[in-house]
């Protein structure tokens, strides 16, 4: 499927939201099970590259979750990957808004992307264009890596 943005400048936003996010947890969390499944949940964010792999995923995960919580097992297991599927989650919920996946969006998801882009476009914006001198002109475009 073609998108609006380039497979390039999605990873990039992509890039950003996880950044944003680990900076945030290291902010605002203090127990050290839910740190470290939150920042494992940011790397495996990392590796999805399409919306069924993220959907698949989080499917996989909530079940385990599910199981996790029937077998009772060691509260801070649990909770680390809690945490990990949250951030999964957390970046596709902005991901799908790039991506035109339907469905209402996250207005949270939504606002965070775009103090994103006005922090971040003027600077990716300078270097496609720097890209498409070095490119003969083949820049990141729209689709162009589809």
């Amino acid at each position: 499927m073609a998108y609006l943005l380039s497979d390039r400048t999605i990873e990039k936003i992509k890039a950003e939201i996880i950044r944003r996010g680990i900076e945030s947890v290291k902010v605002n969390e203090t127990r050290p099970e839910r740190i470290e499944g939150a920042l494992k949940g940011f790397e495996i964010a990392g590796e999805l590259k399409t919306p069924e792999e993220f959907e698949e995923t989080l499917a996989r995960r909530e079940r385990m979750s599910d199981h996790q919580r029937r077998e009772r097992v060691d509260p801070d297991a649990y909770w680390a990957y809690v945490m990990a599927t949250a951030q999964v989650d957390w970046v596709f919920k902005h991901l799908c808004i790039l991506w035109q996946r339907g469905g209402s969006f996250s207005s949270s998801a939504l606002m965070n992307l775009e103090q994103i882009i006005r922090d971040k476009g003027q600077e990716w914006m300078a270097e496609a264009s720097s890209g498409q001198e070095a490119t003969g002109g083949h820049g990141d475009t729209a689709g162009g890596d589809k």
